[in-house]
């Protein structure tokens, strides 16, 4: 994802800090080890940006709210409408919607159906991680024009 100059970013929620579960140390040495591992895979992110609170503290930074992802675009200068938002729950895909941006729907993890929450529609359905960078680099591709 990064040849067509597309940045990194994960979004996640993490009310486990908000539940007592785990405090904002024991996170922090988690958020350091992802970059770790990814990085041996070539992989780089721009940043790491998550929701400590309760579902049930209805927050606007927890998704499918957009306050992180707004947060994200603001910090690393780029323009929301311009990206793409990969979910791998269909319900969060919202938090892209409101946004304007692209919306990829990952059927990994929690979502293995399209279209089970019925709440949102995403742009595009894929199987996983390998087909949404390949589909993000034609989408670049075609949005560049021909050369």
């Amino acid at each position: 994802m990064r040849e067509p100059g597309i940045g990194l970013v994960v979004i996640t929620n993490q009310s486990a800090i908000g539940r007592g579960l785990i405090d904002n140390a024991r996170l922090d040495q988690i958020h350091a080890r992802m970059p770790e591992l990814l990085h041996q895979e070539n992989v780089v992110l721009d940043g790491i940006y998550y929701c400590p609170h309760r579902p049930e503290g209805h927050c606007n930074c927890r998704k499918p709210g957009v306050a992180l992802l707004v947060r994200a675009t603001n910090d690393l200068g780029f323009n929301g409408q311009d990206g793409f938002v990969i979910e791998d729950t269909e319900c969060n895909i919202g938090m892209g919607e409101k946004l304007g941006a692209n919306t990829m729907l990952i059927l990994t993890g929690n979502c293995k159906k399209p279209l089970a929450c019925r709440l949102t529609r995403p742009d595009f359905v894929v199987f996983n991680l390998a087909q949404a960078a390949s589909m993000i680099e034609s989408l670049s591709r075609k949005a560049e024009g021909p050369e």
